[in-house]
């Protein structure tokens, strides 16, 4: 299933790379994973190729049930996306209120890989966007869960926006969850993969639900 998915991303290439070395790969359990990355065209890379990782596992019980795979965020549209870091969102401001606490620490140890090396958010921002972040209240930009909160916070007050700052995000919900994938195209993923990892979140009563069946 993941070989006939791959397939359909790419348009005709295999997850294990050229005929020639392709089951040597396959051996190996080393997928390649060339040609999804030199195709620009693929909507969701970060979402699509955490599917196709699943479904290449070498391991048949590791991998995904068809269930399990219809269920995958790929699938979701990006008002379903953005409806669930919101959630999450207040999940930890309930759960994670203490930055030093355990769950606050945990979803802050990929800062790096999720925003880069300058360690500041809030500078990948245009500053009409910027301003309004800021406009009722500051944050720490340091840390992935103020930007998980900014991006709930101004997605739910989308319609308070200036024109300018709506011109700028595009349309709701769409042009909205675009505008911070663009910028920081692994954070989703790492939010669904965080609070799917930790049981104070994925057993909430909010949350349970994109991860049940």
């Amino acid at each position: 299933m993941g070989c006939v998915f791959y397939f359909f991303l790419t348009r005709g290439a295999h997850p294990f790379g050229e005929e020639l070395l392709r089951d040597y790969h396959i051996v190996q359990g080393e997928p390649d994973f060339t040609a999804f990355y030199q195709d620009s065209s693929i909507d969701s890379p970060t979402e699509a190729l955490d599917l196709v990782r699943s479904m290449v596992r070498a391991q048949p019980e590791e991998r995904p049930t068809t269930a399990q795979v219809l269920q995958h965020p790929y699938f979701w549209n990006k008002e379903k996306r953005l409806e669930f870091m919101y959630k999450v969102s207040d999940c930890l401001r309930l759960k994670a209120k203490d930055p030093r606490s355990p769950l606050a620490l945990a979803l802050e140890t990929q800062f790096d890989r999720i925003v880069g090396p300058n360690g500041d958010w809030f500078q990948m921002l245009d500053p009409p966007i910027q301003h309004s972040v800021r406009e009722k209240r500051s944050f720490d930009s340091s840390r992935l869960q103020t930007l998980l909160t900014a991006i709930r916070n101004k997605g739910v007050h989308y319609s308070e926006a200036s024109f300018k700052v709506k011109q700028i995000y595009g349309s709701y919900p769409d042009g909205y969850y675009d505008y911070f994938a663009r910028r920081f195209p692994d954070f989703f993923m790492y939010i669904y993969d965080f609070a799917r990892l930790h049981p104070e979140l994925y057993e909430d009563d909010f949350l349970r639900q994109y991860f049940d069946g």
